[in-house]
């Protein structure tokens, strides 16, 4: 690609044509090659059609104000001058109106190319005293191109609402678009540091639709290859692009003729997803994607309420570290992902997903397959309730399949679950014992009863000191809990009812075994399971809080991932669920 000298320009040379205008104030069509030396804005009411290259200097960029349009098809946008980058396109909007054409600036880009921009495009007011009150500005992009950008979007404070008042998701999104770095990029030149291609604050339901993020630089491992996706209080859903998805069951999709299916693929980064929260109404779903050759996959820290399902997390190099880090977070979906290296070797460690301070909710990590790594799951810190002997509730593993090398299922200075499955549902996880020296390996002082079922390979083999391993339980059926099931309809207090029985139920059962005085007396032991009385109690409670939890997760995840979504019905549910817990007499 021809790339200007930083002072020589020869557009004559090139049949192009330099732009005279610093204001787009009508409907404008560039259809030819063509320079920009000063800074560009698209007046509101104003639309600019870019079909061809646009060569931007180094110092300037492009404003799109509210109500303005910037379309780019099948063209391109990016430097100038050798050696130096664009400054981007700013989006600029309304923070407190909704999001319409004649409310907010729009990016609208098919089939194009953005590249060597420092922040390609970013939704926010120009002056920096407008940065926080120009928030709203939408971007949607199909099949387009974001290479060597410092930063490809960037989206700052804004909630979007309905007419009717609702919460709405953003109007953003991204359809079949790469987003890659490699070493053509401008960055040493202009003391500029990649650190993620998209960056997202305070905004909620940005959707990435079968779109390809890579750092394909060479460079050594660690904190400089950034992140494909940084969350900080904010959700948004990197998914596959299926042509066929049957409303009662999200999970069946296949090919169609020229709309085959797309999945969301992450290759080359430190953390190819980190996500950040202190606030639980957000809606973080990652779906039906791959990660490759990342020291991390996906890592949620105290980002509640998260979805990671149906991935594949190649960690067959060195770079690779975790494939999933669930950090100080709780009402996760962590379902049916494949974590695997190509063989097995023990030269560096790498664990297949680390828990740590999940707190005192009923979570479960379930039906995933681990094999070659070296550790399946980590568990450290407070992953169950101490308010009770047998730590209901709490974090189970539940048919997970293992071919390790280490060990499948590590109980690391912390606790989880003291009962793990019931005698109605064994946790039926399927240790096949490949490589592994233990199946289960428990922190001093952590005691868990185990129920398994007769199938192949569900008794736990060679574990811990304090594993109590009780057999003959009934097969989990290990349904998906995400395919073909139907959720109760939102808003109208079904789910919540039956949440309401199911706790009345066991505050009722809690209080007989308190008044019997079936508890040992050892604080971190679970119950004897030789004890009938105590095992028939144990086991209901057990099953009563884990189907309170199922159903909580299911129609809090729900009510998130809707694209309006319920407040009021949102902080009924959370107020049920502290209630219950604050009433609880077990």
């Amino acid at each position: 690609m021809f790339t200007f000298h930083k002072t020589v320009y020869v557009s004559s040379a090139l049949n192009m044509d330099i732009v005279p205008t610093q204001t787009i104030s009508g409907n404008t069509t560039w259809s030819g090659v063509k320079y920009l030396p000063t800074p560009l804005t698209i007046d509101s009411l104003a639309t600019l059609t870019i079909t061809d290259t646009l060569y931007i200097a180094g110092g300037s960029h492009i404003i799109v104000r509210p109500g303005g349009t910037l379309i780019v098809n099948g063209g391109t946008l990016t430097s100038a001058c050798e050696g130096e980058m664009w400054q981007g396109i700013i989006v600029e909007g309304n923070r407190d109106l909704r999001q319409t054409g004649s409310s907010q600036g729009r990016v609208t880009l098919t089939n194009a190319t953005i590249e060597n921009a420092r922040n390609a495009i970013s939704t926010r007011g120009f002056e920096e005293s407008t940065w926080w009150y120009k928030t709203g500005g939408i971007v949607q992009a199909t099949n387009t191109l974001f290479r060597n950008n410092r930063r490809s979007a960037e989206f700052l404070d804004y909630e979007n609402h309905k007419s009717s008042g609702g919460i709405a998701s953003n109007a953003s999104h991204f359809d079949r678009c790469t987003f890659t770095v490699d070493d053509d990029n401008l960055f040493a030149e202009n003391d500029a540091t990649f650190g993620s291609h998209v960056t997202m604050w305070k905004v909620r339901g940005v959707k990435f639709n079968g779109c390809t993020f890579r750092n394909e630089t060479i460079e050594h491992v660690g904190l400089t290859r950034g992140s494909a996706i940084t969350a900080e209080e904010a959700g948004f859903v990197a998914q596959r692009v299926c042509p066929m998805v049957s409303n009662l069951d999200p999970c069946g999709c296949l090919p169609s003729g020229s709309n085959p299916v797309t999945r969301c693929s992450f290759e080359g980064f430190f953390e190819a997803v980190h996500a950040a929260s202190t606030l639980s109404n957000y809606d973080i779903t990652i779906d039906n994607c791959d990660f490759a050759h990342n020291h991390i996959g996906v890592s949620l820290y105290a980002a509640d309420n998260a979805r990671v399902s149906f991935c594949d997390f190649n960690l067959s190099d060195t770079v690779s570290y975790c494939g999933v880090e669930l950090n100080n977070s709780t009402g996760y979906t962590v379902e049916s992902n494949l974590l695997h290296k190509s063989s097995i070797s023990n030269a560096y460690k790498v664990n297949g997903i680390g828990v740590s301070n999940s707190g005192t909710a009923e979570n479960v990590i379930r039906k995933n397959s681990f094999s070659n790594i070296n550790w399946g799951i980590v568990a450290t810190g407070t992953n169950a309730s101490l308010r009770n002997l047998s730590r209901i509730p709490g974090l189970q593993f539940e048919c997970n399949s293992f071919a390790v090398g280490k060990i499948d299922i590590s109980i690391n200075n912390g606790i989880i679950r003291g009962t793990q499955g019931s005698a109605s549902a064994g946790a039926d996880n399927v240790f096949t014992g490949l490589w592994s020296s233990q199946s289960i390996v428990l922190s001093s002082a952590n005691n868990i009863i185990y129920h398994y079922s007769n199938g192949t390979n569900h008794a736990p083999y060679n574990s811990s000191t304090g594993v109590t391993q009780v057999g003959n339980a009934t097969a989990n059926g290990c349904a998906s809990s995400l395919c073909g099931m139907q959720v109760n309809p939102k808003g109208t207090g079904t789910a919540l009812a039956q949440y309401r029985a199911l706790a009345e139920e066991y505050a009722d059962l809690a209080e007989t075994w308190c008044t019997a005085s079936l508890q040992p007396t050892d604080t971190m032991m679970p119950d004897n399971p030789q004890d009938a009385e105590t095992a028939t109690l144990q086991s209901r409670l057990s099953d009563l809080s884990a189907a309170m939890g199922d159903l909580a997760r299911t129609e809090i995840r729900a009510i998130l991932s809707d694209t309006v979504v319920d407040m009021a019905l949102l902080k009924e549910w959370y107020g049920t669920i502290v209630e219950t817990m604050c009433t609880s007499s077990l």
